[in-house]
């Protein structure tokens, strides 16, 4: 059983870090309202050009999937399951 639940999780981590990554931005800006939102905001009023607000946001949605991503990797290592 533990051995299930120390593949589970890592495995888990590294879907939501794929879906994260590949979720188009918009799409996340409709569920969000913290970090990835006010990057938007932020860049919208700073610049008024709605395409670039949505890359900054869309930049930061890819670096936290690829966090996600490598926390899940690092755990999986950790664990002792790649072998």
């Amino acid at each position: 059983m533990e051995k299930i639940v120390a593949i589970t999780i890592p495995a888990f981590l590294a879907i939501v870090g794929l879906a994260i990554m590949v979720i188009p931005t918009k799409v996340l800006l409709s569920l969000d309202r913290r970090t990835g939102y006010a990057i938007y905001k932020r860049t919208l009023e700073s610049t008024d050009n709605e395409g670039k607000a949505i890359r900054s946001a869309g930049v930061f949605y890819k670096l936290f999937g690829l966090a996600f991503f490598l926390f899940s990797t690092l755990l999986y290592i950790l664990t002792g399951n790649y072998h």
